[in-house]
């Protein structure tokens, strides 16, 4: 029984992982800004923001406040949108999210 429950919470990580990066990715894409410029604005390396983008980690508090100033995105943005695509369901896979 416990083993289950924490495949079940790892699984929902992994989802809430996807959601995050998906509203990184959709936020760059509204500031019209690519990963290489916000790694310049944030100070996170390029390849760390395309494994958030692609909900491989999750990141650290500090690392969002940056990425937020970069985006020049309040925190209540970014994780709204999270939350959104999360409850959506949103898919890893899916390329179809828009940001409101």
């Amino acid at each position: 029984m416990r083993k289950a429950a924490t495949v079940r919470q790892a699984a929902n990580e992994g989802k809430q992982a996807a959601a995050f990066g998906r509203a990184v990715y959709l936020l760059r894409i509204k500031a019209s800004l690519s990963q290489e410029e916000l790694a310049l604005e944030s100070g996170v390396a390029r390849s760390y923001i395309g494994v958030l983008e692609r909900g491989e980690k999750e990141p650290c508090l500090g690392v969002i406040f940056r990425l937020a100033k970069a985006l020049d995105a309040s925190l209540l943005d970014i994780f709204g949108l999270t939350e959104q695509l999360y409850k959506d369901g949103f898919k890893p896979s899916s390329r179809n999210a828009r940001v409101r």
